[in-house]
């Protein structure tokens, strides 16, 4: 159960508020349970994103990913710290762990293209096609009127039709393909 959970940490303490939120029946001891959570540090974020982000210039990733996830530990609500992570993460090669970063900061920021966009790559890096094409049909859905969102929909729908049609489904395949062509068409 939720509430006999004791937070260690600002992450989990984010984790339990986000179980409570769908569970509004939850007894007032879930909100005490709470408590003893590490106090969130907004400030200190914004310095470790700032010094993470300056990392990332020198090309010192092993340091930016290290300032980011002390930055989404000192304030799990900040979902640039969470993007940020992705991306650092994903230029490392760590795909699975991108994934879970980006999709942190889409809890947190469900309404940004941008953070979409930074999940589907990471997704086509672990060959998650039909996901990746999911998460960008999101991000058009968001923002329709950018060209690249449009555009790399039309590549991943197109690839997403080649992986249907090498399982021998040409008729499946079809809507993919017609799917890539039209949104070509308007870029």
């Amino acid at each position: 159960m939720v509430a006999e959970r004791q937070p260690r940490s600002a992450s989990d303490r984010f984790q339990l508020v986000q179980a409570w939120r769908h569970a509004p029946d939850c007894p007032a001891y879930c909100l005490r349970s709470l408590a003893p959570a590490q106090t969130v540090d907004p400030q200190k974020a914004r310095q470790l994103i700032a010094e993470g982000v300056r990392f990332i210039q020198e090309e010192r990733l092993s340091e930016a990913a290290d300032r980011f996830r002390k930055a989404t530990e000192a304030d799990p609500y900040n979902a640039d710290a969470a993007n940020n992570l992705g991306l650092v993460l994903r230029r490392q090669k760590k795909f699975p762990e991108a994934v879970k970063a980006f999709e942190t900061a889409l809890r947190l920021r469900p309404d940004e293209a941008r953070i979409h966009s930074n999940l589907t790559l990471a997704l086509q890096d672990l060959g998650q096609i039909a996901a990746a094409v999911a998460a960008m049909k999101r991000a058009y859905a968001l923002q329709p009127e950018n060209i690249t969102i449009r555009r790399n929909l039309g590549v991943l729908d197109w690839k997403l039709g080649e992986e249907i049609q090498a399982r021998g489904d040409l008729i499946g395949a079809l809507p993919r393909f017609c799917q890539a062509v039209e949104l070509a068409a308007d870029t």
